[in-house]
């Protein structure tokens, strides 16, 4: 009778190995996925959204004059459109009032023409609004920007309604 080695230790020693070689591989393929992950999130951080180079171009191209008027008109049709809602239309001119509070120029209109109004806005008109109008407004509400936001703006991408604006702190842009 021949003496035989044991085959369970190098079965066991080979089960090892392979255990030890597939969390290797597992533990590498999460590090290139996590790095491939962090590669794409970086560049779209990084990478400018169409709308929003739109917008820019749009505020930095048109004259402050203008931007103005825009903002101006915008802001009047929709205070025209939010009192009509609550009863009232204006029935002077646009030019304003030559004296007086003006509020003698609003009158009621019946009641049957209440309900559920509808105020639309172009980009164009609540982007002008907002470079021009918007920190006025805070302002006059006792508040002001978040430090860091600048640039807000109002946008469509694929149907969808977004809120931009731009971020500045430190070295994150």
């Amino acid at each position: 009778m021949t003496n035989t080695p044991p085959v369970k230790p190098v079965a066991k020693a080979r089960r090892r190995r392979r255990w030890a070689l597939g969390c290797l591989t597992v533990f590498l393929l999460l590090i290139v996925a996590g790095l491939l992950i962090a590669w794409i999130g970086r560049s779209l951080w990084q990478s400018e959204p169409d709308y929003w180079g739109q917008n820019q171009s749009f505020v930095q191209a048109t004259p402050p004059q203008t931007l103005e008027v825009i903002a101006d008109n915008a802001f009047n049709r929709v205070l025209s459109e939010l009192a009509q809602s609550r009863g009232y239309t204006y029935g002077g001119n646009s030019g304003g009032t030559s004296g007086g509070s003006g509020t003698e120029k609003w009158k009621p209109i019946s009641d049957d023409a209440l309900g559920v109004r509808t105020i639309r806005l172009s980009f164009q008109e609540a982007n002008a609004w907002l470079a021009e109008r918007l920190d006025d407004w805070l302002a006059n509400q006792g508040r002001e920007m978040p430090a860091g936001l600048s640039d807000p703006m109002l946008a469509s991408d694929d149907g969808q309604l977004i809120a931009a604006f731009r971020f500045q702190q430190d070295e994150l842009d």
